[in-house]
Formats: structure tokens, C-alpha cells, sequence
């Protein structure tokens, strides 16, 4: 659903760390990093500007830890794998259906996994302060901070319509005439973000559930997929009541646990397409993430990735 990095997008390649470092704190201030594994590091960053948003695709071969204050707004968005990342105390992920969204001025320590494209979107972030606190200035300041922003359905969609939007303004002007204008399209961007930042914010009267405690009952929706997951099950595992669990799941997680469960079993899915061998079948890969009813599925499948299955397991199967 992401566009990867255009003909126009400037190229950086490097296995040096001082070479990288120098150009990541030309981008966005200076960090640290370290490579957790042997071989080149294998860095590489495409980049384009639209105005005033830097969209990026980040890459390396050797699995590294990142260390950082940005000083924009950044949201990442990896395309295949896990990325974790720690702040303040807190450990977060971003994956398929879930982006990271830093904050200005936090520091924050990423796991960089190998071999897997991260997207991303980079805005001033005085623009999207001044987004909040037009719309909430009571909420404005407890709305700041990086949180892990759901992309389910319509949000993964309108992201991935602006993201390609934005990417195609990027071009040079004889290429994008009829493209809107770059300040429409970071005002677009900006809405976006303060969208998903005002509807993942705490709510004062949530649910104390701990976040590791919702990871314990998304690891074991991740471990059984295949079954029958109801409600009653899930508070179960988690031992506690279906009002506290779905208030917990929408303040940290802006969705319900079974929303959740919806959104995991169709990323499963998406994944093993892409990854597809001969002989797979959309049949057997929905069957085994726990589909019942495969006329449902392929309607829910096309709603959050803008194609049919079978659309994706060809592509798969026509790459070299």
C-alpha cells in the first residue's frame, strides 16, 4: 500500500558509522547507534521533501540499536517486521498495523531489525503543536509524547493514500502539475497525526491496566490465531471483566480487543501472502489465521488493504 522509494528520491548508502552518523544529525539531530550483529551495517535512506515534510525509507543489513532526540515529529512505519522501541520507561512496537509516532524533544531507543523497510513521515513539530492546541488546549499538553498509533482500516488507508499523494508532489515540477499544493498536503498530514494523537491520548478515567498486561493478551492472540477467540476468553487470559478489558484495549490501543483480534488475523495473513511459497492458497492461509467465513474475510482483506487476497498472492508470485 506504501510507495517505495521513487527515481526522484535522494540516495544514501554507507557501511561507515561515522558517515551515518553525520548525515542522520544533518536530518534530525545527533544520535547514537551500535550494530548488534556481524556484517556491513548495510545502512541506506531514500528521501524526498514535499514543503516542509521529509517522507524517508530507511534500510540496513545488520540489526542495530538506535539511540536519539528528534526534533521533528516522526512517524514510523515498518513494512514487514517487529521494530521495538523504548521511551521513557515504556516499551513500544511498531509493526505492519501499528506505527510509532516520536515526539519532539524525547529520547527514545529503537531496535532496528534487519532487511525490512521503515517508512518515514516527517513533520515540524511546532506545526503539529500548534494542530493540538487549536483543537484541545486543554488536552494539548497531555497529548504530547510518543505512542503507538493502531492502522486499522480506514486509518492504514488514508495513510497510505496521503503518503503516496505526498510522494508524487515530490516530483519534479513538470512531473506533478495536477498534484495539490505542497501546503495543502502537509495541512493534510498534520490533520492526520492530530487525529491519531488526540484519539490515543490516556483518558483520566481509563482503566490502570498495565500495558504489559495487554501484551501478555495480544502474545497470546499472536500464539492462536487459528482458534475460536471470543470476548469471555480473552478476559480470561488477561483475569479480568469485558467492560475493564475493552476499556483498557481502547485507551491504550484506540480499538477493541476484538477489533484487535480482527486486525492481527488479517495481518498474518497479508504477511504470508507477501511471503507466499507454491502451493499456498488464500483458502488455507485464512483458514489457518482463523477465518470461518471466506466471503467475509476477502470484504474485510480489500477494506484494509485496498486489494483482494488473491491480488496480493499473484504479485507475490510474479516477482523475480
Amino acid at each position: 500500500m506504501f510507495s517505495r522509494p521513487p527515481p526522484h528520491s535522494a540516495r544514501f548508502r554507507s557501511d561507515h558509522l561515522d558517515e551515518i552518523h553525520a548525515f542522520v544529525a544533518a536530518y534530525d539531530g545527533s544520535h547514537r547507534r551500535a550494530a548488534l550483529g556481524r556484517g556491513p551495517l548495510g545502512y541506506s535512506m531514500d528521501a524526498v521533501r514535499c514543503g516542509d515534510v521529509d517522507l524517508g525509507w530507511g534500510l540496513t543489513r545488520t540489526r542495530q540499536k538506535v539511540q536519539g532526540v528528534p526534533r521533528s515529529a516522526i512517524l514510523h512505519l515498518p513494512l514487514g517486521r517487529r521494530h521495538v522501541y523504548a521511551v521513557g520507561g515504556r516499551t513500544l512496537e511498531a509493526r505492519p498495523d501499528t506505527a510509532i509516532l516520536l515526539a519532539p524533544g524525547q529520547e527514545y531507543t529503537l531496535y532496528f531489525e534487519p532487511d525490512d523497510w521503515l517508512v518515514v513521515l516527517r513533520l515540524p513539530g511546532s506545526v503539529l503543536a500548534d494542530e493540538l492546541v487549536d483543537r484541545d488546549p486543554a488536552a494539548a499538553l497531555a497529548s504530547r509524547g510518543t505512542r503507538e498509533i493502531p492502522l486499522a482500516g480506514s486509518r492504514l488507508s488514508a495513510l497510505a493514500a496521503l503518503h503516496r499523494t505526498l510522494v508524487d508532489a515530490a516530483k519534479p515540477p513538470a512531473e506533478n502539475a495536477s498534484v495539490p499544493r505542497a501546503e495543502q498536503l502537509q495541512a493534510r498530514l498534520c490533520h492526520w497525526m492530530a487525529d491519531q494523537v488526540l484519539a490515543t491520548r490516556p483518558s483520566s478515567s481509563a482503566p490502570a491496566l498495565g500495558i504489559q498486561r495487554i501484551r501478555t493478551v495480544e502474545e497470546w492472540i499472536d500464539a492462536h490465531l487459528a482458534d475460536p477467540i471470543t470476548l469471555g476468553r480473552l478476559c480470561a487470559v488477561a483475569g479480568v471483566g469485558d467492560r475493564y478489558l475493552e476499556s483498557a484495549f481502547r485507551a491504550h490501543r484506540g480499538q477493541t480487543p476484538l477489533q484487535f483480534v480482527m486486525a492481527r488475523r488479517l495481518a498474518w495473513v497479508r504477511r504470508n501472502l507477501l511471503e507466499s511459497r507454491p502451493g499456498d492458497s488464500v483458502t488455507q492461509l485464512a483458514h489457518d489465521a482463523g477465518f470461518v467465513h471466506l466471503g467475509r474475510f476477502a470484504a474485510r482483506y480489500r477494506s484494509a488493504y485496498c486489494e483482494s487476497p488473491s491480488a496480493t498472492l499473484r504479485h507475490n508470485a510474479m516477482r523475480p
